[in-house]
């Protein structure tokens, strides 16, 4: 998600040369506007970050975002 811990991470991280990239249900365009950040889907997401930060409430429906054969 893209709430207010992720914004709070890019304010803190704002220092050093960073791609953010986003997988999230509603998308704030305002704040994309301000701060270096790409929407994305998963698999791209996956695929193209050193570092992953999840930030979401643990639901049925994604319980089982990540496995094993994600990080292939």
């Amino acid at each position: 998600g893209f709430g207010k811990i992720v914004n709070e991470l890019t304010e803190i991280t704002k220092g050093f040369v960073i791609n953010y990239l986003v997988n999230a249900i509603f998308i704030d365009e305002k704040y994309a506007k301000d701060t270096p950040i790409e929407y994305c889907d998963l698999d791209f997401l996956l695929s193209n970050s050193d570092i992953i930060s999840i930030h979401a409430y643990l639901t049925n429906k994604n319980v089982d975002l990540l496995d094993f054969n994600g990080f292939k």
